[in-house]
């Protein structure tokens, strides 16, 4: 398993890349390119999946003390994944 620092880096770059690939989505959409807008949706799902995987690692090995990067970083992810939300909502609707 990847030490803490290493999980860290790992969850702000799956919620920069799920976030930077669900607007790639937004702009194919607002193109016309549908089929292009799922498959990047796909891909900011994937990358939220994984990132989901190193997030529950880090809150299964904490050990109760409060650390802010893991918290900082939690949320960056979660924030990629409410945009991927939106974002699909909107390629849905087209």
């Amino acid at each position: 398993m990847q030490g803490g620092n290493e999980l860290i880096q790992a969850l702000y770059l799956c919620g920069e890349d799920c976030s930077s690939t669900a607007i790639e989505a937004f702009a194919a959409a607002n193109a016309g390119e549908i089929e292009l807008a799922h498959k990047k949706l796909k891909e900011a799902d994937d990358s939220f999946n994984y990132g989901r995987a190193i997030q529950l690692s880090i809150i299964k090995n904490m050990d109760g003390r409060e650390n802010r990067e893991k918290v900082v970083a939690e949320n960056y992810l979660l924030l990629a994944m409410n945009m991927n939300d939106m974002i699909r909502e909107y390629v849905k609707r087209l």
